[in-house]
């Protein structure tokens, strides 16, 4: 029995379409506008969601003026933690030259927010993604997932991880934009 007064998020989830797509792209609005207008990120639907919540779609659907229906997914909701939700780290984070690396990396291509580390770079250079992929994997013993942007040279290396971006701000990173931030290289790294 559900007490009186409990919130239920029972939110209905749609498909992604190409034609979803194309009207975001063919819009008067750019993505950033749109960001601002509507308070979340339609460019990250444009280019990688492959669901929409009904909340979101509503608001795009006005703003952009699209009629067409979208085909209803069901969601597991619980099942999108996945496998890789972590309560710790699997290996202790030192201070050493790897994290240092690690951290040069992420003020020049990185971004950190509250539950997701996510790097930049050029799709064109595999052997340097390998590289950055291999050394997330020997410093914080995970597997790191890669993504490419479908109309720019961009590829993403990400981990979505509340418990991970927290241990990363304690060691010198900050969340959100690094220049509005004004992050500098951590003072453990300038002492060595």
């Amino acid at each position: 029995m559900i007490k009186r007064g409990t919130k239920i998020y029972s939110v209905k989830r749609y498909k992604v379409t190409d034609e979803l797509r194309k009207a975001i792209k063919e819009s008067r609005y750019s993505f950033n506008l749109m960001d601002a207008l509507l308070g979340f990120s339609v460019k990250s639907i444009y280019h990688y969601n492959k669901s929409i919540n009904e909340n979101h779609l509503k608001k795009i659907k006005k703003l952009i003026k699209f009629k067409k229906p979208l085909q209803e997914i069901k969601y597991n909701f619980a099942g999108n933690f996945g496998k890789t939700i972590l309560t710790r780290l699997p290996k202790s984070l030192m201070k050493n030259k790897e994290l240092a690396e690690f951290i040069g990396i992420m003020l020049g291509d990185g971004y950190l927010c509250k539950n997701e580390i996510n790097i930049s770079l050029d799709k064109r250079n595999i052997a340097y993604q390998d590289y950055v992929e291999k050394l997330c994997k020997n410093l914080f013993g995970l597997k790191f997932r890669r993504r490419y942007a479908k109309e720019t040279n961009t590829a993403h290396i990400y981990f979505y991880s509340q418990f991970l971006a927290n241990e990363l701000k304690k060691h010198g990173l900050m969340f959100g934009d690094k220049i509005t931030n004004n992050i500098g290289i951590p003072d453990w790294i300038k002492e060595n």
